[in-house]
């Protein structure tokens, strides 16, 4: 990862391209947040460039715009995961809270795209809300089975 960080530092030339898939494939390979965060830092800075020269080119941005949030959310759902396959709700709020504040990723990263993805960010205070307020006017409750079986409370949505 230093090596990464050191080759960018003195870069007089970049290929995002190149740059992009060193840092997905260190991400798989750290396990300190810090770290993680580091190479997220790095990808956005790398992305950031390539976007501004596509830009001053006058070239179309929103197909590279769409590939780094689809990385942002891969590298999301894969800093979540647990056991390497099943990704832990909290931790990819607490992932997606920390980036939003960041300003690396956009507040509506997930339910924008896949809004059956909102059950697994709803922190628990939004969702004794939700509860709260669907008892209130008469909704049931409905659950949304995932993850090896387990049951969680999404408000009045449901999930196959």
């Amino acid at each position: 990862m230093q090596e990464l960080g050191d080759e960018l530092g003195n870069a007089t030339s970049i290929s995002p391209v190149e740059i992009r898939d060193r840092i997905l494939d260190l991400f798989g390979q750290v396990r300190q947040e810090s770290d993680r965060v580091t190479l997220l830092q790095m990808f956005n800075a790398t992305m950031g460039v390539a976007v501004r020269h596509l830009e001053a080119k006058g070239e179309d941005t929103n197909g590279l715009l769409s590939a780094i949030t689809a990385d942002k959310r891969l590298l999301a759902i894969q800093e979540s995961q647990i056991d390497g396959e099943n990704v832990d709700p909290a931790t990819l709020h607490y992932v997606v809270e920390r980036e939003i504040a960041a300003g690396r990723m956009e507040p509506d990263s997930f339910q924008s795209r896949w809004p059956g993805l909102r059950c697994l960010v709803e922190t628990p205070a939004r969702l004794r809300r939700r509860r709260a307020f669907g008892a209130a006017f008469g909704v049931a409750e409905t659950t949304y089975s995932g993850f090896g079986g387990k049951r969680a409370a999404v408000g009045s949505a449901t999930f196959d």
